[in-house]
């Protein structure tokens, strides 16, 4: 039996480029279709479960940050649709305030081949 070669951080790169371009343009419609209701997001030792809360999470967060860089990933790959990555990065807050954080995120491939978000922690360092 062949098993298929990916290259874990080529994928995670990739998406997670797409998904802080959605953050960074503020596009809350095109960043609700990368979760489902079952997603979980711990940011700070704050729990978001659900859509609705989900979409408060990131317009609160729009609120707060101008700008989110990536400075670093590492990625795994669980069989051929599951992506572990640990980010580490930079938040450009609006009064120009920098601060590091990481970030943990698991995404998956569905069934109709599109990419979601099951799992992120994160923290300020």
């Amino acid at each position: 039996m062949s098993q298929l070669n990916i290259d874990s951080d080529e994928v995670s790169l990739e998406f997670i480029n797409y998904y802080y371009n959605l953050i960074n343009s503020k596009n809350i419609d095109e960043l609700g279709t990368l979760f489902k209701n079952h997603t979980h997001i711990k940011y700070n030792d704050n729990d978001y479960k659900s859509l609705e809360n989900i979409g408060i999470f990131f317009k609160e967060m729009f609120e707060l940050i101008k700008e989110i860089k990536l400075i670093k990933l590492s990625s795994t790959c669980s069989g051929t649709r599951r992506f572990n990555v640990l980010i580490q990065g930079q938040i450009i807050l609006n009064d120009d305030t920098i601060t590091n954080y990481s970030e943990y995120i698991q995404f998956g491939q569905a069934n109709d081949k599109r990419f979601w978000i099951k799992d992120i922690i994160s923290n300020f360092i």
